[in-house]
């Protein structure tokens, strides 16, 4: 019997003569590199021209009290060479901690009643034909216009009642506007 940690699994029979396919080997990715990750590594690997690294190590010899100590310099271009890869947690780990959140740049909405006269006349126009239009009280001097706004022009706007009436209203005599619950 199969390994079931391996995630192969013995499947059904589905043909009176089973054909052999080949299943595909399940792989995760470990690591992966980007441009940004390449910068990174490049200046965590820099080191100043002036100073070159030097490995040191003393190997004593087995039959005398004397040390040898033995200098090796290692060249610009094997230190380019060694590079370590990065692992995905890595790079997110480091970069979380770094870099901020993206914005989305999204302006909050300003409640209703902050809106003037113009802003709610073009909020309540904006409906799409899909949703049906909020049912609102259209405030004169005068008198009180409630209904939903039929059409909306720059100079004055059509109210049509719940009964189906339209009444024309200036848009400079309106003083204020409210929508009905």
């Amino acid at each position: 019997m199969e390994n079931n940690n391996e995630g192969n699994k013995e499947e059904p029979l589905l043909y009176i003569h089973q054909p052999n396919f080949q299943k595909p080997a399940r792989k995760m990715q470990d690591s992966f590199l980007s441009e940004d990750v390449a910068e990174i590594v490049q200046k965590e690997n820099i080191v100043p021209q002036e100073v070159k690294q030097k490995q040191s190590f003393t190997i004593p010899p087995l039959g005398s009290e004397n040390m040898i100590e033995v200098e090796q310099e290692i060249s610009d271009e094997t230190q380019e060479e060694i590079k370590k890869p990065v692992s995905a947690a890595d790079y997110f780990r480091r970069n979380t901690g770094t870099s901020s959140r993206k914005s989305w740049n999204l302006t909050p909405v300003k409640s209703f009643r902050d809106m003037s006269i113009p802003e709610k006349l073009q909020y309540l126009s904006g409906f799409p034909s899909s949703q049906q239009p909020y049912s609102c009280e259209f405030i004169t001097e005068n008198q009180r216009y409630s209904g939903t706004l039929s059409k909306y022009e720059p100079d004055r706007i059509i109210v049509k009642s719940s009964q189906g009436d339209t009444n024309a209203v200036d848009v400079k005599d309106l003083q204020a506007i409210r929508i009905m619950i």
